[in-house]
């Protein structure tokens, strides 16, 4: 009776024993036991998920009300009228969402201690949807402050869910230096839901947490709450104890509810788990675990732990690193999205080595670093906005020596003179290269200098050479890649397409620069500088970005109207151009730098007018690093071998000089750059 009466709740707290009343078979009963057993039980190898049919039609509304407890109050009507969500966020939430990209600019209308629901319907036709909001509308809330509208266009109800969603991230980033995010959730019946948020919030309050958020789903009395204590301090740590024990006191006696409803039980809630379900139960627990454990060596001391203290023990450290990688709350959000997650150290892993570092712990930082690809797609994924590689440059900046500084700040003022000796040293690798006992001799003074010479150098790709033509009011410029390494073989290309047009485009100085090494290696200042440079150009210059990646650090601030490549040749050549197109598969490397919408548009407009059949590669970077690849080819050998790419005979074209010479190397067959494959069908 006690089992089935907790289970009228959303509950995951301890093991699913329902498990042992609905099947019959010991097998049906292991397998329902395993799943939620948090690796106590067994190691699940594998899962086979059923999808549930989404309705193509939606309509949401935030229903905003004086306060919280009227909000909550309102819950069990609408779950009476057949909706497919209902989320409470109670003033703490609305106030961390007011002025945040993609939120109703109306939020910042509301007054403090107004809370709200987010509703939403769902239906196959526009005049079911219709049938389903329409009473909601209609029915007399009490303590309303904003007559009920539902949004049914897509990006309006995006707007509302952003609300929701951008909670835990934002709270997250806006928590003290030192502190923890602890996010917990608890179920209780809904007709007592008003009733319980007051009193969660009345005691988060005599323990003095007084910035808790609340939220969660409402429908199915399922709250979220986050608190952000500091458990490095004894005093805080003790308030959070007695906060546990006062919640698990309100949710167990005064509510019979769950203390987790969805997350894991887990080390936190496991000194809890006899007290919710009572002691005949919970020996029912040990005696699975026994049973499937008798060692104690799967997860130990989690779900099952006689240790009253469990949960202010072993607290994990976060120590300070730098301003970025302080607002990692390590969710783990960032693995899936970075291309080295596989093979190599993942995002969260980059930051926790360095607060390990912090902590003392021998850790090889260099090799953390090199790991890291750049792409920035951690970035995209992160719920607070963390890019890895900045984050890692600041780490790498803040240490590097005064020496090092003053040499990369003379880098920086002689831009050209040091693209010069970069080309003379690669003429003279390559020269020693030609010979097979330079060959021998390359290889051993790389073993001996890994991080000073080359493992190896792209050829040179020949070309007749960059014209002067005075003024122009286009000036290009062209990644320092391809100048160092090819003495500007794609400006002379470039050159060349629009003298065929009767269009002038001059070459941007040999000084002239994006700045993206200095970003890359964390002087924020120097690259700064480097992009102001464009600021002396007359106003009226457009500068073509050859490479996506110079695209994508001049969009951010140069002072001066930056187009790409694409764009250029879309709208200024092509039309004059008689064109060949190609007819073979072509399979095009966007890489991982182009970030800007637009010029993405270029590019496939540009593509389809060339080629009959193509498409971007899924691969997401090519681990090139830029000139990382020429000393340590590792991480871009494990990506583009592991890639669909490997497998492909189709040509390739590439973005940037250095993502070709990536691609080049590993797929062991030529990669044509854009400009080239221009050149090849223009008659």
């Amino acid at each position: 009776q006690r089992i089935r009466h907790k289970y009228r709740l959303k509950n995951t707290t301890g093991y699913g024993v329902n498990a042992l009343l609905d099947f019959e078979d010991p097998i049906d009963q292991v397998l329902h036991l395993a799943v939620g057993s948090e690796g106590t039980l067994c190691f699940i190898e594998s899962v086979v998920l059923e999808s549930v049919r989404l309705k193509p039609l939606r309509a949401a509304s935030l229903l905003c009300f004086s306060d919280v407890f009227t909000a909550a109050d309102a819950v069990p009507v609408l779950k009476a009228l057949n909706v497919s969500a209902v989320e409470l966020l109670d003033w703490t939430s609305l106030r961390t969402m007011i002025g945040k990209s993609g939120t109703p600019e109306w939020l910042s209308e509301l007054k403090s201690g107004n809370a709200a629901l987010l509703v939403e319907v769902s239906a196959d036709a526009p005049d079911i949807l219709q049938s389903l909001y329409t009473p909601i509308i209609a029915a007399q809330f009490r303590g309303l402050v904003r007559p009920i509208v539902f949004e049914t266009d897509s990006e309006q109800i995006t707007a509302l869910w952003q609300i929701r969603s951008g909670i835990f991230p934002v709270v997250g980033s806006k928590r003290p230096k030192g502190s923890m995010v602890i996010i917990e959730d608890v179920a209780v019946p809904v007709d007592k839901l008003g009733s319980f948020v007051n009193e969660l919030r009345g005691l988060f309050e005599r323990y003095e947490f007084h910035s808790a958020v609340i939220f969660g789903h409402a429908r199915d009395g399922n709250l979220h709450f986050i608190v952000t204590p500091n458990l490095s301090v004894a005093a805080e740590r003790d308030r959070f104890k007695h906060m546990m024990e006062s919640l698990v006191a309100l949710v167990v006696d005064r509510f019979d509810g769950s203390l987790k409803a969805e997350h894991g039980t887990g080390r936190a809630m496991a000194p809890f788990v006899e007290r919710e379900w009572g002691g005949e139960i919970y020996d029912v627990m040990t005696r699975i675990k026994r049973l499937f454990d008798p060692y104690g060596i799967l997860n130990p001391d989690v779900i099952i732990n006689p240790n009253t203290e469990a949960h202010i023990q072993q607290l994990k450290d976060l120590p300070n690193c730098n301003d970025e990688m302080d607002l990692c709350i390590e969710c783990g959000f960032c693995e899936s999205a970075c291309p080295t997650t596989p093979f190599n150290y993942s995002p969260r892993q980059r930051i926790a080595a360095h607060r390990l570092s912090q902590l003392g712990e021998p850790v090889d930082l260099d090799a953390v670093a090199s790991s890291c690809v750049a792409c920035g797609h951690c970035e995209e994924a992160c719920p607070v906005g963390i890019n890895t590689s900045r984050a890692l440059n600041a780490s790498e900046s803040a240490a590097r020596s005064r020496m090092s500084r003053k040499v990369l700040s003379w880098q920086r003022q002689h831009w050209g003179v040091y693209l010069e000796l970069s080309r003379r040293a690669i003429a003279i690798y390559r020269m020693i290269g030609r010979y097979r006992a330079g060959q021998r001799w390359l290889a051993w003074l790389n073993r001996q200098f890994p991080k000073r010479v080359p493992k190896w150098i792209p050829a040179k790709i020949e070309h007749p050479g960059v014209s002067s033509l005075g003024a122009s009011q286009y000036l290009l410029l062209t990644n320092c890649a391809d100048r160092i390494l090819n003495d500007s073989a794609l400006a002379a290309t470039i050159q060349r397409l629009a003298l065929s047009v009767d269009v002038r485009v001059g070459v941007l100085d040999e000084h002239f620069c994006c700045g993206q090494r200095f970003d890359h290696l964390g002087e924020t200042a120097l690259a700064k500088l480097q992009r102001d440079q464009f600021q002396s150009l007359p106003n009226d210059t457009v500068v073509i970005a050859e490479a996506t990646s110079c695209l994508s650090t001049l969009l951010r601030g140069s002072g001066q109207r930056v187009i790409g490549l694409a764009e250029f040749v879309t709208t200024h050549i092509l039309p004059k151009l008689n064109i060949t197109r190609v007819s073979e598969r072509v399979e095009v490397h966007l890489g991982c730098t182009l970030k800007s919408a637009n010029e993405r548009q270029h590019v496939t407009a540009l593509l389809d007018q060339l080629l009959d059949d193509w498409s971007f590669t899924s691969l997401a970077c090519c681990g090139g690093q830029g000139e990382v690849q020429f000393f340590d080819e590792t991480v871009s050998a494990n990506l583009i071998a592991s890639s669909e790419l490997s497998k492909s005979r189709s040509m390739v074209i590439g973005m940037n000089t250095s993502c070709e010479s990536a691609l080049a190397r590993q797929l062991r067959r030529p990669v044509m750059s854009l400009a080239t494959l221009i050149d090849q069908c223009a008659n």
